[in-house]
């Protein structure tokens, strides 16, 4: 619901360092003296996948489309981009931790190895992320020789917290769903195996009390045959 939390969480100081030398500043470390609550070990777990993930599936690319851009919560897959600090608009093709790919009107030659600088309007929270970062690679547009498609590589190092947030969020809720739908199917095999087993299991017995019918029947015949003079 995005509403602000507060923390009480008894404790007791470790250690105590200056900071970079300062008289006036110290790094004051406190271990916990009890459990944290629930709430707050639910959002550092968060934050530790966030980074996480940002090493482990960096280079995992989302496409952007209409069911993308809801999930993930863009405003809009239009945006800017600033090259060598001149604003450009684009329209957004795919995001990823490490990067992302825009198309703009532009000449390739004239985009190689330019420093670079995304804008991302996000409405959950609501917020802009601005991501700093260099052209890694420029396509010519099929049919257009006047568009290009334009890679960027983002600076690992200031690439902002919250943007890491956003795009965990997204990868979290799809691996989520597609658990779920793995389960489902493992669930619907597992039924439909049940019911093949039971139906031949009624077929078994159906079979077999036929064969102990016609062998009654056999018998009641042969019993009932008129003994010859």
């Amino acid at each position: 619901d995005n509403q602000p939390l507060s923390f009480f969480i008894s404790g007791r100081v470790s250690n105590i360092e200056r900071y970079m030398n300062s008289e006036d500043l110290a790094v004051v470390t406190i271990n916990y003296t009890q459990r944290p609550p629930d709430d707050l070990i639910e959002i550092l777990g968060t934050l530790l996948e966030a980074n996480l993930n940002a090493v482990r599936r960096k280079e995992e690319r989302i496409l952007i489309n209409d069911d993308t851009k809801r999930k993930l919560g863009l405003l809009k897959e239009e945006t800017i981009v600033y090259i060598d600090n001149v604003p450009r608009h684009c329209i957004l093709r795919d995001i990823s931790f490490s990067g992302a790919k825009v198309i703009l009107l532009g000449l390739a030659s004239f985009l190689q190895k330019k420093e670079t600088i995304l804008r991302l309007d996000f409405e959950d929270p609501r917020e802009t992320i601005n991501l700093k970062g260099s052209v890694v690679a420029v396509t010519q547009i099929t049919g257009r020789k006047d568009m290009v498609a334009m890679s960027m590589k983002f600076d690992e190092k200031a690439v902002p917290f919250s943007y890491k947030l956003q795009i965990n969020k997204y990868l979290t809720a799809i691996r989520k769903t597609q658990l779920s739908q793995t389960q489902a199917k493992e669930r619907a095999a597992l039924e439909a195996a049940k019911q093949t087993a039971i139906a031949e299991e009624r077929a078994r017995r159906a079979h077999t009390n036929a064969n102990q019918a016609n062998s009654q029947e056999e018998a009641s015949e042969q019993g009932s045959e008129p003994e010859q003079a």
